[in-house]
């Protein structure tokens, strides 16, 4: 899409631009003042036709997206999962008997090479488990909590707080779950976003990745992964 809008968009500008400085310039020749004038109104007209084209170019994007889906593959495990819009959008329920809902989580498990939760109550919201590595500073592997959030209305600090005390509780259970993870469906707020960085760093050292760091929290959303091809950062697998 961005690439189709940037090799458009300054062609449309060149083609439209030679009748208007061909009209500027007959302006001119009959008063400056008609020329500025026809300067500012061809800067108007030109400043119309980008944006015009920007959401032309938009709209066949959604257009693509509806007939052929998106195809990104999962960094995690080389899969190519499709996904459609409207599908994105029959998951905005927040419902256990939505069978869209288990689906979903199924599916970004399969994203992200994790294990869906076959529990779905009475298990501090995990729906899947993201099992990497043995880190070698405590001889035990990772594991990364995962929650699911598909609603369109966005998230709130106690979800995010929730998690992070399930993150917890697994911990004080001799788990190692350093860190987890919260995926939506659509593009967090800023503020929920810097609370996650508020967070800080873990660090976990591996055999193949050596020590690295990562975010004790991350959230992060289906059409980020899908759509900008942004994946969480995640220790590599066992």
């Amino acid at each position: 899409m961005c690439i189709l809008f940037l090799i458009v968009a300054p062609l449309a500008v060149i083609i439209a631009s030679i009748p208007l400085l061909l009209v500027v310039a007959l302006l001119f020749e009959v008063s400056p003042a008609l020329g500025w004038l026809g300067i500012g109104l061809s800067a108007i007209l030109l400043g119309l036709l980008v944006y015009g084209l920007l959401r032309l170019t938009l709209a066949l994007n959604r257009w693509a997206v509806n007939t052929y889906g998106y195809s990104r593959e999962a960094p995690q495990d080389g899969q190519v999962i499709p996904w459609k819009e409207f599908e994105l959008r029959a998951l905005d329920n927040d419902r256990d008997d939505n069978p869209g809902w288990a689906w979903a989580e199924d599916k970004i498990a399969a994203m992200l090479g994790a294990i869906p939760n076959p529990v779905k109550r009475g298990d501090g919201g995990i729906d899947a488990r993201y099992y990497g590595a043995v880190d070698l500073e405590c001889d035990k592997p990772v594991m990364i909590p995962i929650q699911v959030k598909m609603h369109q209305g966005g998230i709130g600090r106690p979800v995010v707080d929730q998690l992070l005390g399930t993150q917890l509780s697994l911990q004080n259970q001799g788990q190692h779950a350093p860190m987890a993870l919260m995926v939506t469906l659509y593009p967090s707020s800023r503020q929920l976003i810097a609370y996650a960085r508020q967070q800080g760093q873990v660090s976990i050292s591996t055999e193949d990745a050596g020590t690295k760091s990562y975010p004790k929290l991350q959230i992060i959303s289906v059409q980020e992964m899908l759509a900008w091809g942004k994946w969480p950062v995640l220790p590599p697998k066992e």
